[in-house]
């Protein structure tokens, strides 16, 4: 397990140690959830009086916590990253133990949201796209606040230097379950929103080309 001591868990001694795996796997299936004992990907496990989430399976990578440590360091006043406490390997799963934020997914707060509220969240997440894309190779759920504003970007397993029309076709594939936005708000924010917080590219020229590749490959 790798330990970062520096960090606030530590410095504010919310525990003398991250939770185990195996701890973290056992919280996990006293939920109860259908998902808890997934290999691959299961449910994160959050830890409220701790301030601690814990992401882990076999298709987490400590790279992403890596880059989540990098973004956070050199883009904290920009984008709002979880702080990483540390990181652990077991049974080849991967564990990435990070700080809670308190809020709600986009796309659960999204259909209570007015439009100026939309808007606004768009042109934060403008701002912190052109934050990200200023970092230089050197060898992307989101949460929204209660006002609201974004508390954080999670999720940078994926993240990287890519050619610049990967990151608008990207997320103009990503679909949510229609359990959290059905489709007609899905496609407006395709259609509406998306393009206010990245530049589009020609569906055509781009899009289509990226998609058949994609879909050739798995991805």
């Amino acid at each position: 397990m790798e330990v970062f001591h520096e960090s606030s868990f530590f410095k504010e001694q919310r525990a003398p140690a991250l939770p185990t795996p195996e701890e973290v796997r056992a919280i996990n299936e006293s939920t109860g959830h259908v998902r808890s004992t997934n290999f691959n990907r299961p449910p994160p496990v959050i830890v409220p009086s701790l301030g601690l989430v814990v992401k882990y399976g076999a298709d987490v990578t400590i790279v992403e916590a890596q880059t989540q440590m990098m973004v956070r360091e050199q883009l904290q006043d920009r984008v709002p990253v979880p702080e990483v406490f540390g990181w652990a390997e077991d049974g080849d799963q991967r564990f990435i133990y990070m700080s809670l934020i308190q809020g709600e997914t986009l796309g659960e707060r999204w259909p209570g949201m007015n439009e100026i509220e939309r808007r606004a969240v768009c042109e934060e997440l403008k701002q912190m796209v052109n934050a990200w894309r200023t970092l230089k190779y050197g060898g992307h759920n989101r949460y929204v606040g209660p006002n609201p504003k974004v508390a954080a970007v999670i999720d940078w397993g994926q993240a990287g230097w890519y050619p610049a029309y990967w990151e608008y076709c990207k997320a103009r594939r990503v679909t949510l379950d229609p359990e959290y936005l059905d489709n007609v708000s899905q496609e407006d924010w395709h259609e509406r929103y998306l393009p206010m917080i990245i530049d589009p590219v020609d569906e055509k020229l781009f899009y289509h080309p990226w998609l058949y590749f994609v879909l050739s490959k798995g991805i």
